[in-house]
């Protein structure tokens, strides 16, 4: 086949009076061929018939001369006609046989050759292996009396077939020679014309010359080819005359177009670089008060106040606080629209992300009595590369939003692995509610800019109709989607997924330590089902050993029965709120039933009340938790509780973990000499009262020249240091500041301060020389928590301390 296919591709790429010469030689050897086949065939047929006749004919003379010698049984007689077959070159032996089929004479030419007589046939003739064979009956008075067999050698036939072969041959090869000249002179008729064409054709299409023509040889076919082929040069060659004035025409209006499109670009750009610097501005602007605001209000809140005091200004943070959530969907949107928006992709702790973002939300869910669960699938892995304020932007969103719109029940995030993806993973986030639903014809408009799915003056629930629209961008930034399954009064549940990248096992910091957990009974007393699971799994995952109870006094009689059975559970984990029996009236029973006191009780709770932990002292709770419970403050409060028993060993005895409580509490912060470059005076009064309250050194500067004189008197650990500032900005004088250090080894840390929160603000800080960068409006928790990220001990110095 491939042979027949490499013949197939030279053909066809053969010139074209060539293909005719081999088809034209072709049809002529084939003819040739078929017509000798045939006489061949006929002369082969016409001689065996005549072989088959004459020995036929021998054999009945054979048969009638030796009936008498068979009658009598005479051999030799026999023996003697047989004999006269030597006439005949080609019968190579011969056999008479007697009645009974038994061989009776015989004749072999070779007188060597030891032939065996063939067994006896009925009356036939055949040719085999280059043999004729024939079987005669012979007949005395109508009554068989004995068979000749007369075998004959066809050698002559294939003589005959050599013969005429090379006379095939000889003619074949005689007739190619006038058969190659004719062709040559017949295939020009219609190779040339066709030659000629594609000849023109590769001049005009070199040249680019559409009036050279093709000379017309004849009046057939190729002919009319040839004057539709001038034609279509006649119609080509008035159409690029068109063509070059159009073009001409064109290029004199593109000229024109492009000058307008530079001109609208100029434009845009202007336009865009304007709409930039008044975000910025509009961004200093609103977030330089709001610092005012929220840093006094929080001040002021860690003092001592009255009840209603404390509620009017609890209501003022609250509002600042949904202010400030207001500007930055809008400034977030204004960034997307502007194409200016980046992700920021890092090593981070998946877990830990979801529970600061979800715990965050703990208090309003708390406030309307809703369950607040995050359940992460144990094939998710901790850590992920991804950008992590972004998607806690987008987790924010979604279950701030599904707090407001549900009454009653709870609110999960759950977060499973979907599949891999080449080197990183897809993951599937679903944030459930039982709240009231949305319209089907709503669920797509909710996604559209300023669009609610209740937009009428009469609605309960507010809101700038961003949230969703951000998130969207976002989620298909991180090449996810978002989408939402819901039914009006039954609740929603919006899904979106994400890709990361993964972390290599070797990049990620060592486990904690959980052996001395493993082993250890728990049981876990919570209304919730999903919560019941969700804290089931992990302390499985701990290798513990824990069972549910759905009840307080579910939990009473498991514990009595696991105590009848000396199987005592050393912790019991239970929900503060529950029917019937909450969690302090079963911590009370438990306490007050002798065989059950070994237990330790944690509290875990959705509300937040101060004499939660009173009554935690009282009833002997080990710890006191709130929902959604950290898997690290969770761990660590267990580890604590079980202090004293096995291999966890603490050293207190006992540890109340504060309702309040999401993250480690630094109890002792270093002292630090801070200086603060702040042009505006209430947020250099809202820093001074902040850094003063933790017992830090402060000096005060209200522009960049101010703080150069403050370093050349002063030592300090670090430096607040606004943006914008009058004299002096804070990006020169941090240059001026990093140059004095050049060849020194004392390197101050400058955190950059500033009401600047757009696009890119982070990077040109850094890029400035400063070490961080806090946005405002001012966070104390976590502006203290980055100056003790800078802290380092003062070394030795001429300078004078503060």
């Amino acid at each position: 086949m491939k042979v027949i296919a490499r013949c197939q591709k030279r053909y066809r790429n053969l010139p074209i009076k060539d293909k005719l010469r081999l088809i034209i030689m072709f049809a002529v050897s084939t003819s040739l061929l078929i017509a000798c086949a045939a006489v061949l065939g006929y002369d082969q047929l016409a001689s065996r018939d005549e072989l088959r006749n004459n020995l036929e004919v021998t054999a009945d003379i054979i048969g009638h001369n030796s009936t008498a010698a068979l009658t009598f049984r005479d051999q030799p007689a026999a023996e003697e006609l047989l004999s006269g077959l030597r006439a005949k070159p080609r019968v190579a032996s011969a056999f008479l046989y007697s009645e009974d089929g038994r061989p009776f004479a015989s004749f072999r030419r070779d007188q060597r050759s030891r032939t065996v007589a063939p067994p006896v046939r009925p009356a036939e003739s055949r040719f085999a292996h280059y043999q004729l064979t024939v079987y005669k009956d012979i007949l005395l008075n109508g009554q068989q009396i004995g068979t000749v067999y007369l075998e004959y050698d066809v050698q002559e036939l294939r003589d005959r077939l050599l013969r005429f072969g090379g006379i095939v041959l000889a003619i074949l090869l005689s007739t190619l020679l006038p058969a190659t000249g004719l062709s040559s002179r017949l295939q020009r008729v219609v190779s040339a014309p066709i030659a000629h064409l594609a000849e023109v054709a590769k001049t005009i299409s070199e040249r680019q010359n559409y009036s050279v023509r093709a000379s017309k040889q004849a009046d057939d076919e190729l002919g009319a080819l040839t004057d539709t082929f001038n034609g279509m040069l006649s119609e080509i060659e008035s159409r690029d005359a068109e063509l070059h004035k159009h073009r001409d025409r064109l290029e004199q209006q593109v000229a024109a177009r492009t000058a307008e499109l530079v001109e609208a670009r100029d434009r845009a750009e202007a336009a865009s670089r304007a709409k930039s610097e008044f975000l910025a501005n509009m961004s200093h602007e609103i977030r330089t008060p709001m610092n005012g605001v929220l840093g006094m209000t929080e001040l002021v809140l860690d003092t001592d106040l009255t009840a209603d005091q404390r509620e009017c200004l609890n209501t003022v943070k609250i509002s600042a606080d949904s202010l400030l959530i207001v500007i930055n969907d809008i400034l977030d949107f204004s960034k997307i629209e502007a194409g200016r928006l980046d992700l920021d992709p890092v090593h981070f702790n998946l877990r830990d992300n979801l529970e600061e973002a979800v715990k965050a939300l703990a208090l309003r869910a708390h406030r309307k009595n809703l369950e607040l669960l995050l359940d992460v699938g144990p094939e998710v892995p901790d850590y992920i590369v991804g950008d992590p304020l972004r998607l806690r932007q987008v987790i924010t969103n979604l279950v701030g939003n599904a707090i407001k719109f549900t009454e009653g029940g709870e609110v999960a995030l759950v977060v499973a692995r979907e599949s891999p993806t080449g080197d990183g993973l897809r993951l599937h986030f679903s944030v459930r509610d039982t709240g009231i639903g949305i319209p089907p014809n709503k669920q797509e408009l909710i996604f559209e800019a300023f669009s609610q799915a209740d937009g009428s003056t009469t609605r309960r629930f507010g809101g700038t109709g961003l949230g969703l629209t951000i998130s969207s961008r976002l989620v298909k930034m991180m090449h996810g989607r978002l989408w939402v399954e819901s039914k009006p009064g039954q609740g929603s549940t919006f899904h979106f997924t994400a890709c990361f990248g993964v972390v290599a096992r070797s990049a990620q910091p060592a486990s904690p330590d959980e052996s001395c957990l493993a082993g250890t009974p728990v049981l876990v007393v919570d209304d919730n089902s999903t919560n019941r699971r969700i804290l089931t799994e992990m302390l499985w995952r701990w290798k513990m050993k824990p069972a549910s109870a759905a009840s307080g006094l579910e939990a009473l009689s498991m514990l009595r029965r696991a105590s009848e059975r000396g199987d005592h559970f050393e912790l019991v984990v239970t929900d503060c709120v529950m029917p019937d029996m909450d969690g302090f009236d079963l911590a009370a029973r438990i306490r007050d039933s002798p065989h059950l006191t070994d237990a330790v009780v944690m509290m875990l709770t959705s509300g937040e009340r101060r004499e939660d932990v009173a009554r935690c002292r009282e009833f002997g709770i080990r710890a006191h938790l709130t929902k959604p419970v950290r898997r690290a403050e969770l761990r660590t409060a267990i580890i604590s509780a079980l202090s004293g028993r096995g291999s966890c060993e603490q050293d207190e005895d006992a540890v109340i973990v504060p309702a309040s409580q999401s993250a480690p509490v630094v109890t002792q912060r270093s002292k630090m000499r801070v200086l603060v470059a702040e042009d505006n005076a209430v947020n250099r009064r809202v820093a001074l009262r902040i850094l003063e309250k933790e017992g830090h050194t402060v000096v005060l500067a209200s522009n960049g020249k101010e703080a150069l004189e403050a370093l050349d008197m002063h030592v300090f650990d670090a430096i607040l240091m606004d943006v914008q500032m009058p004299e002096m900005g804070g990006f020169e004088a941090t240059a001026a500041i990093r140059e004095k250090e050049k060849g020194g080894n004392v390197h101050v840390p400058i955190i950059a301060l500033t009401a600047h929160a757009m696009s890119g603000d982070r990077e040109l800080c850094l890029a400035a020389g400063m070490d961080d960068y806090m946005s405002k409006p001012i966070r104390a928790r976590v502006l203290l928590d980055l100056l003790e990220k800078y802290y380092r001990k003062p070394e030795p110095s001429g300078l004078i301390p503060i």
